[in-house]
């Protein structure tokens, strides 16, 4: 293999091609022998992770491109277990957590070589990493004027929020992640007071937040 050596005829030879050597017997007689040295290159492991970082979410496709040289045949390993890809290139994810990446290349030879592993940390958003403020003032002084759920809207695939009175009459209800209520029914302001709300909202990792709870309208 590429980059080791033989010894032939009292002399080590690391370079294809073909090697004469000369052998004398007791009796003075002569023999000629000859070696042919096939070099193997090396194979060398190596593969790319798309999308780059060193997190994602769940849910996201992790696409892994091999770049190996020299390799006849190549075996993907998830924290030193072989796997096979899905759909030949997006690594199997099901759940959050650490996963460390190599990549075993082989040639006909036998010879192989690992890469060094590459980790992706999967993560997910949960119903805890949304929030619904319990009370606002819409008095037009720039601060806490609005209501509005704060967290990664980008993730938000459905959302659904109503808002009712206390008499139970529906005030304000949008479909829109980026919503904000102004404390306005009708283009009037509400008195101040106790709210509820029914806020339903769909992630685009299938995880689902279903909530109920009150705002208080301060003035």
């Amino acid at each position: 293999f590429g980059g080791q050596s033989f010894t032939f005829g009292g002399q080590s030879i690391s370079a294809a091609g073909t090697y004469y050597d000369t052998l004398t017997n007791v009796a003075g007689c002569d023999s000629i022998i000859g070696l042919t040295l096939t070099v193997l290159p090396i194979p060398v492991a190596s593969f790319s992770i798309q999308p780059s970082g060193d997190s994602v979410q769940l849910g996201t496709n992790i696409t892994l491109t091999n770049s190996s040289t020299n390799a006849d045949s190549i075996q993907w390993l998830l924290n030193d277990q072989a796997i096979s890809l899905v759909s030949s290139n997006i690594l199997p994810v099901s759940d959050t957590g650490l996963y460390c990446i190599s990549l075993s290349a082989s040639n006909a030879a036998g010879c192989t070589n690992i890469s060094t592993p590459q980790c992706i940390r999967v993560f997910t958003y949960g119903p805890q990493n949304f929030y619904m403020p319990n009370a606002f003032t819409p008095n037009g002084d720039g601060i806490n004027d609005f209501i509005e759920i704060y967290g990664k809207k980008d993730l938000v695939i459905y959302l659904s929020i109503q808002i009712f009175d206390r008499w139970g009459e529906k005030v304000f209800e949008s479909n829109d992640s980026g919503f904000s209520w102004d404390g306005t029914y009708k283009g009037k302001p509400l008195t101040p007071g106790l709210y509820t709300y029914v806020l339903n909202i769909t992630l685009n990792t299938g995880q689902s937040i279903n909530n109920k709870g009150s705002i208080t309208l301060i003035r």
